[in-house]
């Protein structure tokens, strides 16, 4: 699968940004600027992570450059590296190099502290936009970054639409990518339709780390444990896909019409045949 650009136009920070995941206690993570003595383990949570790492080198590199944001999360209390983001700036605009958490440490917000923490940085350079590249099949990764504000209309256009080819045993015409899911313009484009879905984070936590308000003393508490629902992304997968159908079926029906499953089969066996 291919990566593709997505873009953040910089603005001041607002709460009504979604946390996802946000499960470690701030007081046990602390962001702060790399040193070179992180590098090994820097590196290590990289070879993890990716198929065609960074080097150390690379990451050693980075030191003194002052077109270069490197920070790393861990654990404040046992001072272990948990994960760290690489971000650079040219003029107004900066991208986000590389970012990644340690396989330990995941589904715990750390990734998402990481990237604030690099927006952060870029609104202080009074960058206007902030870019970075995720690939396609990495749907953890592109749910963080659409909570975040990033959006795939900053891509390149070479990098946004999907190559047309021309097959001559099937005398057909075809694409190479399915980056539109199977839908340009809001017309299908007779690929396979792909809906690419993300869920919110369950209104219900595990642990009583939220910051809330005892609304009888009126006094600054913590939310506590209360019943979840753990398999509630296996059922919005049945919902997103029933929908999905009932919207396909629905201009199905607006298109071919007819009183009956046979006369709308044989309106759209027409239509076909019209094609041709």
């Amino acid at each position: 699968m291919g990566s593709g650009a997505w873009s953040h136009a910089c603005a001041p920070m607002t709460d009504g940004r979604a946390d996802t995941a946000a499960t470690l206690p701030p007081h046990h993570l602390a962001i702060r600027a790399a040193r070179r003595d992180d590098v090994d383990a820097v590196a290590a949570i990289e070879r993890r992570a990716f198929s065609d790492p960074w080097s150390a080198n690379s990451f050693r590199a980075l030191f003194g450059n002052p077109l270069v944001h490197f920070a790393v999360a861990e654990d404040a209390i046992t001072g272990v590296v948990l994960g760290y983001v690489v971000a650079w700036f040219v003029v107004d605009e900066a991208e986000i190099a590389n970012l990644a958490v340690s396989d330990q440490a995941r589904h715990a917000g750390i990734g998402a502290r990481l990237l604030d923490h690099a927006v952060a940085a870029a609104e202080q350079r009074q960058c206007r936009v902030v870019f970075l590249e995720v690939r396609e099949s990495n749907a953890a990764a592109r749910a963080l970054y659409a909570s975040r504000g990033f959006e795939v209309a900053g891509r390149r256009g070479s990098q946004a639409h999907d190559p047309i080819t021309w097959d001559a045993a099937s005398s057909s015409y075809a694409r190479t990518s399915s980056l539109a899911g199977g839908v340009e313009g809001g017309i299908s484009s007779g690929e396979l339709v792909a809906a690419r879905v993300a869920m919110k984070p369950l209104a219900t936590l595990n642990r009583p780390v939220l910051t809330t308000v005892d609304v009888t003393t009126k006094e600054e508490t913590v939310s506590f444990k209360e019943r979840t629902d753990v398999t509630a992304v296996p059922a919005m997968g049945v919902v997103a896909e029933t929908m999905v159908a009932l919207v396909l079926a629905d201009e199905a029906t607006r298109k071919f019409g007819g009183d009956s499953i046979d006369e709308l089969v044989r309106n759209r066996d027409a239509f076909l045949a019209s094609l041709t």
